[in-house]
């Protein structure tokens, strides 16, 4: 009779471990985690890394526990992000862009918000553009590895008109000097790089929509799903307590909820 109860006690702990609810006895393994210099969303500030994106994912780590909190995510340039991203198995990177080629290769905790991406030019050039054949026939800067660039290269954008640099100010300051016509970015990003560089934005506008797309954080493939599924549930209870609006009006920016 003792080896029955042994037995079957055995096989309840089995039972629960592998379900949802125990997964939130589950310790968090430690991620290294990711993200690039995109403000508002994640910049640094008097050497601390804050933004929006930054204080939501330091609400999620204490959220669901975790023993991570700001000091431990990592600034790097997008592209050595992204390859870190696919070869660590433990890699978080936001914010990321989730096309239809990248869904499948990673594993998503989101949305954050829904990212629009603009072609924006100096206001003087009266630049229309009225349908996507016509863009490839400007000179436009590009961050490289960025998902924009996908974007132009959808677009049929030929290599040679294209100039692509690891930071947006060095491509905003390109078309400052008119070395460029465009730059493709997020018009909140946009601002923020004016603002650091001393370039008036009132000079500039967004002549064409490129593209709408979610934005979350990407996590290697070998991350368990049971993770991905807690920090998902965390996220969600976030945005229903409006953590998630609070964080957006922190920067001055308009909730997507009220847009």
């Amino acid at each position: 009779m003792r080896i029955i109860k042994t037995i079957f006690a055995a096989a309840t702990l089995l039972l629960l471990s592998v379900l949802p609810g125990h997964a939130q006895t589950r310790l968090l393994p430690q991620f290294e985690i990711m993200t690039e210099d995109w403000s508002p969303y994640q910049f640094t500030r008097d050497g601390v890394l804050v933004g929006i994106s930054t204080d939501i994912v330091v609400e999620l780590l204490k959220a669901v526990g975790s023993k991570q909190d700001r000091k431990d995510i990592i600034m790097y340039p997008w592209a050595r992000g992204y390859k870190t991203l696919q070869k660590r198995p433990n890699a978080a990177l936001f914010l990321t862009t989730k096309t239809h080629e990248r869904a499948s290769q990673f594993k998503w905790v989101g949305p954050i918000f829904t990212n629009t991406t603009y072609l924006i030019a100096k206001k003087f050039r009266s630049i229309k553009i009225n349908h996507s054949g016509e863009v490839k026939s400007f000179r436009i800067g590009a961050v490289i590895d960025d998902v924009s660039v996908e974007y132009l290269n959808e677009l049929g954008v030929p290599r040679e008109k294209l100039t692509l640099n690891r930071a947006s100010e060095f491509i905003l300051r390109m078309m400052a000097i008119d070395r460029i016509d465009l730059v493709i970015d997020n018009w909140d990003n946009f601002l923020a790089n004016a603002k650091m560089t001393g370039i008036n934005p009132d000079l500039y506008e967004r002549v064409y929509v490129v593209r709408a797309d979610e934005v979350g954080i990407a996590f290697n493939r070998a991350v368990p799903d049971w993770v991905i599924s807690r920090l998902q549930k965390a996220l969600d209870d976030l945005r229903a307590k409006g953590v998630i609006d609070d964080l957006f009006k922190k920067y001055g920016l308009v909730p997507e909820s009220q847009r």
